[in-house]
């Protein structure tokens, strides 16, 4: 398992509830899912490129980068979304509790509006012309 995976699994006593290995078969692609909370966390390697999501265990279909998570708490929804690995990972490690709360029950809907708003508004400065 990924370093950054374990040290947060360890800190917040986080549950791997998926996990695939890399294996010649997906050229070295991996996932792993934590739960903890009202949170899923989801690390997936593919081509490489390492990133982080989490979803609320209550719509586990909904995923969302750190990147918009960390947008949407810090109000910073005209950031390009452009981050290091281990920047998101501090955030989230040093923001857990406030990520718990955005992903509860009560909360949920208006985040997962706000934080789709964000998204959509970023794909289009990325790639106007597009949508």
């Amino acid at each position: 398992m990924h370093y950054l995976v374990e040290q947060l699994k360890e800190r917040f006593e986080l549950e791997v509830v998926g996990k695939e290995d890399a294996n010649d078969r997906s050229f070295g692609n991996w996932f792993v899912t934590l739960v903890g909370g009202y949170i899923l966390i989801r690390y997936v390697q593919d081509r490489s490129i390492i990133s982080i999501e989490v979803a609320s265990k209550q719509d586990p279909k909904e995923w969302f980068e750190v990147s918009l998570v960390k947008d949407y708490i810090l109000g910073e929804a005209d950031r390009p979304g452009i981050e290091k690995l281990e920047v998101l990972q501090e955030f989230l490690a040093n923001n857990f509790e406030r990520v718990q709360s955005i992903f509860a029950p009560d909360s949920y809907g208006q985040t997962k509006a706000a934080i789709s708003r964000t998204r959509n508004e970023r794909f289009k400065r990325m790639f106007p012309g597009w949508a």
